[in-house]
C-alpha cells in the first residue's frame, strides 16, 4: 500500500499460503511486488484474506497467486575522471554506457587515491540537477556526471618558505589542488639556533605548477655554529687553508686544526696558547663552544746572568720571557766556593725581589770577593774583600805599652783570598836596636761587606779593629812575609848571641 516493507520468501509456489506480520496497521487491499531468481513476479490474487484490521504483531493468512513479467531496464552513462563505479554492488566502468534492470541504485565513490594522485568528489549532476552520490534510478536514459577536485602529492625534504598563488605559507609535503602554481623561496632554514640549512639548488624549479605528483629536491649546505671565547686572535687550518677562527657559521664535514701559534700585542709581550676546549683537532658534525686559554708573558732584560729564585725554585735568572706573576728574588751573593764569591748589586731597580706584571730591564752590577784573613800584633781581622781593594795598614801598632812598627809597604791589595801577615818590629824605648815581634794577642772575625770602595785603613790603635773598618783589602803574598819574620827573628838572636 506504498510502503516498502521487507519479506523473505525461501520457497514459493502457486497455492502456497503465506503468512505475514506487518509492523504497522494495514487497512484494505494489499498489493505485493516482489524480486526473485532475478525474474519479476507481479501478485495476481490473494485468497482467504482474513476480514477486518491488521495489527502489528497479527498475521494475514492469504494463498498468494503470482506470474512472471518482463524485466524494466534503464540505459546508464557515468560521466567521471574516476575510472569506475557501482550499479547494484557491481563494478562498472565511467565514460561508457550500459543498459541495466531497474531499480538501479547507483553509489559513485566520494573519493579515490591512486599513484598519489587524489579524487574528492564535489558533486553529482543529472540535467544540471545536483544528486547525492548514492541514488536509485527507475526504467529511463541517465546521462550522469560525477566532478571531482584532483589533487596531487607533493614531496619536500624539510617545510620551505613560499607562496601557493601569490599567498605566502609553508609549503610542506602533502595533497595540493590541481592547477596551483607553487614558488619557493630561496632562504636559509633554522631547525634550530645552532643549526642553519643554506639552499644552493631546487628542482625541478624553485616555481611549478601542481599538474602531477612532484618530488621536489633541495640542495643545501648544513651548517653550525661555533662560539669561540677568546680574548686573543685564535688561528686555524679550516680544510688545509690558514683562517682566523671566529665565532660563526661553519660547513658540516669542516676539518678543522687550531695552530699553537704564539700571539705578539707589543715587542716585549707575548701571549702563548696553552690550551684549547674540547680539541685542538676536529670534524664539525655538531654545533660547538671553544675555549682558549692564554698565558700572558713579558720580557725581562738582564745584563747578565746570575741565580736567583724563581717562583720558589732556584734557578739561573737570565734574559728571556716570564709568566705574568712571576716572582724572582735575586740572590745578594753568589758562592763559586768557600773562598770566593760574587756580590751582587742592583742598579736598577733597586729591589732584590722582582715580581713581573710588565716587561722589565735589570741591571746587576757583580763583583767579585775574596775571603781574607789579617793577621796583626793587636788581633786578627777575617773578612770578604773586593777584589783589587787596597787595605791601607798602620805604620805602628800599641799593644800594652809596647810599640810594633810596620816594616815595609802599609798597602795590601786583593787580588785572591788568603792569610796576610804584615811585619811589624818592636819599637824598643831604651835602645837603638829594634827586635821583630810575630805575636798575635786576639783574633776578630769580620763581617760581610758590601761597599764598593776600593781602600780601606786599619786604625793604630790598642783598641781591636773591627771586620767593619777593614771592608776591601786586596791580597798580598803569604810566603814572602813568613820569610821576613823569619829573617827577622834570625838577626835578632845573632845580636843577642853577639852582646853575650
Amino acid at each position: 500500500n506504498g510502503k516498502t516493507e521487507i519479506v523473505k520468501f525461501y520457497e514459493i509456489k502457486c497455492g502456497d499460503i503465506i503468512y505475514l506480520y506487518p509492523q504497522n496497521n494495514i487497512e484494505g487491499c494489499v498489493t505485493i511486488n516482489f524480486k526473485v531468481l532475478k525474474s519479476y513476479f507481479h501478485l495476481t490474487e490473494v485468497k482467504e484474506i482474513s476480514i477486518g484490521d491488521v495489527y502489528p504483531g497479527c498475521s494475514i493468512n492469504f494463498v498468494m497467486s503470482y506470474q512472471e513479467v518482463s524485466p524494466i531496464k534503464a540505459k546508464i552513462r557515468v560521466n567521471s575522471e574516476v575510472p569506475f563505479y557501482y550499479i547494484n554492488g557491481t563494478k562498472y566502468y565511467t565514460n561508457e554506457t550500459y543498459q541495466v534492470c531497474v531499480p538501479a541504485i547507483i553509489c559513485i565513490p566520494n573519493n579515490l587515491t591512486v599513484d598519489l594522485t587524489r579524487y574528492l568528489l564535489k558533486c553529482v549532476k543529472i540535467c544540471n540537477l545536483t544528486l547525492p552520490d548514492k541514488l536509485i534510478l527507475g526504467c529511463g536514459c541517465y546521462n550522469i556526471t560525477a566532478s571531482y577536485n584532483i589533487q596531487y602529492y607533493l614531496s619536500v625534504p624539510f617545510n620551505l618558505t613560499g607562496y601557493v598563488n601569490g599567498e605566502k605559507t609553508i609549503i610542506s609535503s602533502g595533497w595540493y589542488n590541481a592547477g596551483e602554481v607553487i614558488q619557493i623561496e630561496n632562504t636559509t632554514y633554522y631547525p634550530c639556533e645552532y643549526e642553519r640549512y643554506i639552499i644552493t639548488s631546487i628542482k625541478p624549479s624553485s616555481t611549478f605548477v601542481i599538474n602531477s605528483p612532484i618530488n621536489v629536491s633541495v640542495s643545501f649546505i648544513v651548517q653550525f655554529y661555533i662560539c669561540v671565547k677568546t680574548n686573543i686572535t685564535l688561528h686555524a687550518l679550516i680544510n688545509g687553508t690558514n683562517n682566523t677562527l671566529t665565532s660563526g657559521w661553519y660547513n658540516a664535514g669542516d676539518v678543522i686544526h687550531v695552530e699553537n701559534i704564539t700571539y705578539y700585542s707589543c715587542p716585549f709581550t707575548r701571549f702563548i696558547l696553552i690550551s684549547v676546549n674540547p680539541a685542538t683537532s676536529f670534524t664539525l658534525d655538531s654545533h660547538m663552544a671553544i675555549t682558549a686559554n692564554w698565558l700572558e708573558q713579558f720580557y725581562v732584560s738582564v745584563n747578565c746572568e746570575t741565580i736567583a729564585i724563581i717562583n720558589c725554585r732556584n734557578s739561573t735568572f737570565k734574559s728571556g720571557y716570564y709568566n705574568d706573576g712571576t716572582t724572582i728574588k735575586i740572590n745578594q751573593y753568589q758562592y763559586i766556593n768557600s773562598t770566593e764569591r760574587l756580590l751582587i748589586l742592583m742598579v736598577s731597580p733597586k729591589n732584590y725581589c722582582i715580581v713581573v706584571n710588565s716587561p722589565i730591564n735589570v741591571t746587576l752590577s757583580k763583583i767579585l770577593q775574596y775571603y781574607v784573613c789579617i793577621v796583626l800584633p793587636n788581633g786578627t781581622i777575617k773578612g770578604w774583600f773586593n777584589v783589587n781593594s787596597t787595605i791601607t795598614l798602620p805604620q805602628k801598632i800599641e799593644v800594652n805599652g809596647v810599640t810594633y812598627v810596620l816594616k815595609g809597604s802599609n798597602q795590601i791589595i786583593i787580588s785572591h783570598s788568603g792569610v796576610f801577615k804584615p811585619c811589624y818590629l818592636v819599637q824598643q824605648c831604651t835602645s837603638t836596636t829594634t827586635r821583630t815581634s810575630t805575636t798575635s794577642t786576639t783574633s776578630t772575625e769580620s763581617t760581610t761587606s758590601t761597599s764598593t770602595t776600593s781602600s780601606s785603613t786599619i786604625p793604630s790603635t790598642t783598641t781591636q779593629s773591627t771586620p767593619s773598618q777593614i771592608t776591601h783589602v786586596s791580597t798580598s803574598v803569604y810566603l814572602p812575609i813568613v820569610i821576613s819574620v823569619m829573617i827577622a827573628i834570625v838577626i835578632g838572636a845573632a845580636i843577642l848571641i853577639k852582646r853575650k
